[in-house]
């Protein structure tokens, strides 16, 4: 009998040690970023990881005369008395600095949705929009995005989706040489968004994938490759230089302008 309880025993501990490694191994890659910038390491690659709390720090869009650099961005939020917490590019921009697709800043539409099928990252289908409606975010593809009912505050269309509907992009191949600086923004499953950028030149694939499996994000949007680069106030950090844009995103705390 002794002999049937230790074995019970022991079988107890074995499921619970089996049951504790499950649940480690399934949540030790997931995010673990506060709100704010950090930076977190995937696999081998470093990336810049700005999360933002939705109901404190608010979210602008930039272009033309706040636009162009992030010094420019940073002046327009101080005449405001506000203090810019984040800056970063918005999206791929023509030469002349105009948005590529679908752009909407204070909620006035000043580029049109691009629907054309053509070559280049951002027509690799599917691409999506960010947005937010309500004062919420929003991303998905640009098919969900004009079946909406209901006009946004601000949208920035790029492509392609990293993540979309936790799936990523089906034209993403694992262990591809075609690498880059490249930047996104995702939104997680609790509201949460986080923009990222890459430390150094990666493929499309891994930063989807640390988008699905580290942030949790089960939609993101790719926004640009070389030309990308993060401000961060607190660390008077440019993670890769402070670079001419088109469009920015700005984030700060939450006022009235």
């Amino acid at each position: 009998m002794r002999s049937g309880i230790r074995s019970g025993i022991v079988l107890s501990i074995f499921v619970c040690s089996s049951v504790a490694l499950i649940l480690f191994f399934a949540f030790r890659n997931k995010a673990t970023t506060t709100f704010g910038y950090s930076q977190v390491e995937f696999q081998t690659q470093k990336f810049h990881v700005f999360k933002i709390d939705v109901a404190r720090d608010s979210i602008i869009l930039a272009w033309k005369q706040e636009g162009k650099i992030i010094g420019n961005l940073k002046s327009f939020v101080q005449s405001r008395n506000n203090k810019l917490l984040m800056a970063t590019n918005a999206g791929m921009f023509h030469p002349n600095r105009q948005p590529v697709g679908l752009y909407v800043e204070g909620g006035k539409e000043m580029v049109a949705i691009d629907t054309d099928v053509r070559a280049g990252n951002f027509y690799l289908k599917p691409n999506g929009v960010f947005a937010f409606f309500h004062g919420n975010p929003w991303i998905g593809t640009t098919d969900q995005y004009r079946k909406l009912k209901q006009f946004p505050e601000l949208a920035t269309q790029s492509g392609p989706m990293l993540v979309s509907d936790s799936l990523i992009h089906p034209a993403f191949n694992q262990g591809s040489g075609n690498v880059q600086i490249r930047s996104g923004v995702g939104l997680d499953g609790d509201g949460n968004l986080f923009f990222v950028i890459s430390d150094s030149k990666i493929s499309f694939y891994e930063i989807a994938e640390f988008f699905r499996t580290k942030l949790d994000c089960g939609n993101a949007l790719y926004l640009d490759g070389t030309i990308s680069s993060m401000y961060v106030s607190e660390l008077k950090l440019y993670t890769h230089g402070d670079r001419e844009f088109g469009p920015m995103i700005g984030v700060m705390k939450k006022k009235e302008f």
